[in-house]
């Protein structure tokens, strides 16, 4: 507000786009908007807010800033988030296609089918994190919060905190070693993270040769959970990455598939920001929804109320 009216913008004028989960339900996202409306108008007065799918708004603002083209030749948006994976096709300049599904980073660092914790195989790698770093000058501090982390929290929760442990101002200059980087040493992990990203590019060939789309031209990659790929491929192009998918897309399809290029975008949260800047209509997604169920080629669409409790049945 102080910064529009500095500029000599005018508050009346004003619209504000905010974002939300693809996976949200329709609930949740009313109860959001109440609290953004309060919010908007109680700083702003009266005035227009546009709620944009936050799996979509990041092409609005690499198509302007990040040369991502989706003209003749689709282009795919993949956002790994923690608990779910959005899947956005884009062709002819707009958004074409999304699917949402159940299959984010935590599944990795999750306790399995039985839910024990001893056969989940990053309990043993956190412990080989903790032995390593025992010399480190804050190895109290940091085993201190990891107690606390093992007493009320799943692994998946402790994996994510060593993950931001290594990034933080506080701890990243005095580890021995990174999680990161203990992961990108060990061969027998390593795979699981080829495993994971290799059955999301498998979905999204199957999706889009459903859908009807040609095979794409390139595939970006945002959210947190996407900090995998480099755990696969640490080389600047990704180019091994780009000939996986490309082969993968190869056998999908049945045909031969010009190689496509894997772009992994930084800060995902502030494109997802700065393509808001970019949305100038009220972009419902609703209508681009299809979601791929089965390898028979079974769809749902947004109006089929179907929960992940009963497709399992």
């Amino acid at each position: 507000r102080n910064n529009i009216l500095i500029k000599g913008g005018s508050l009346q004028n004003t619209v504000i786009n905010w974002s939300f989960p693809t996976s949200m339900s329709l609930f949740e996202k009313t109860e959001l908007e109440s609290l953004y409306d309060q919010v908007i108008e109680k700083y702003f007065g009266q005035i227009r807010s546009v709620p944009v799918t936050e799996s979509i708004a990041p092409f609005y603002y690499l198509r302007e800033n990040g040369g991502l083209i989706a003209n003749i030749s689709p282009v795919a948006s993949v956002d790994i988030g923690g608990g779910t994976t959005d899947i956005v096709i884009y062709q002819n300049g707009e958004a074409q296609k999304l699917s949402s599904f159940k299959f984010g980073a935590n599944t990795l660092y999750q306790n399995g089918v039985n839910g024990n914790p001893s056969e989940n195989g990053f309990k043993t790698l956190i412990q080989s994190f903790i032995e390593q770093n025992k010399t480190s000058i804050k190895f109290t501090k940091l085993e201190a919060h990891l107690k606390l982390y093992a007493q009320s929290s799943e692994e998946q929760e402790i994996v994510n905190y060593l993950f931001r442990v290594e990034n933080s101002n506080e701890f990243k200059n005095s580890l021995i070693i990174s999680f990161s980087e203990l992961i990108k040493s060990n061969p027998d992990t390593k795979i699981i993270y080829l495993y994971y990203f290799s059955s999301i590019i498998y979905h999204l060939a199957q999706y889009s040769d459903k859908m009807g789309f040609d095979p794409m031209s390139t595939i970006s990659f945002t959210g947190q959970g996407a900090k995998v790929l480099r755990f696969i491929d640490s080389s600047s192009r990704l180019r091994l990455l780009s000939k996986l998918v490309t082969k993968i897309f190869k056998h999908v399809y049945q045909r031969d598939v010009s190689e496509i290029n894997i772009q992994l975008l930084p800060n995902p949260k502030e494109i997802t920001a700065k393509g808001l800047l970019f949305t100038s209509a009220n972009i419902e997604a609703d209508h681009l929804i299809d979601v791929l169920i089965s390898s028979k080629n079974q769809t749902l669409k947004s109006s089929d109320n179907i929960s992940y409790r009963q497709l399992d049945r």
